[in-house]
């Protein structure tokens, strides 16, 4: 399916929000690997109805906009942070050198993302991991200074 707008693609992505990745997944391969990024591809799949690959483009290339499914957990005392780092990008750093900012491959695929964050918890199956929260997110201004100075050195 071709989202036309980014409030489209962003009112889709929030009807996973409450559902397990076992309700969502459609290829019955959920138990079946444990393979790093095999839940977002489940939710490509699946949930968005488009084929795996691995284009340098953004997911949703019409939109300009990235998707990233990445896990959520609890801290003892009731805190929720990151459990893994996020990568954004695979680049070759030797073509990336020679790129200004706004023309690197980091850039062209991440200038919005789609984030769909889910929970994990130890000791349950991939299945019932449920989809808590998803956004559009876009780099606030300060931020993205920053990342353009680290770029640059």
């Amino acid at each position: 399916m071709i989202y036309k707008t980014k409030e489209e693609l962003l009112a889709r992505a929030k009807q996973a929000e409450g559902k397990t990745f076992g309700e969502i997944d459609k290829t019955g391969r959920i138990e079946n690997e444990k393979a790093k990024g095999h839940l977002g591809q489940i939710i490509e799949e699946s949930f968005f109805g488009y084929e795996l690959n691995s284009d340098k483009k953004p997911d949703f290339s019409n939109l300009g906009v990235e998707l990233k499914v990445t896990p959520i957990k609890r801290n003892k005392k009731g805190t929720i942070s990151a459990k893994e780092r996020l990568v954004l990008n695979i680049i070759n750093y030797h073509e990336e050198a020679e790129k200004d900012f706004e023309t690197s491959s980091f850039w062209k695929k991440n200038k919005e993302i789609l984030m769909m964050f889910y929970e994990w918890k130890p000791k349950i199956p991939r299945s019932k991991y449920k989809i808590i929260k998803s956004y559009l997110h876009k780099y606030p201004p300060e931020d993205l200074e920053i990342i353009k100075q680290d770029w640059k050195i």
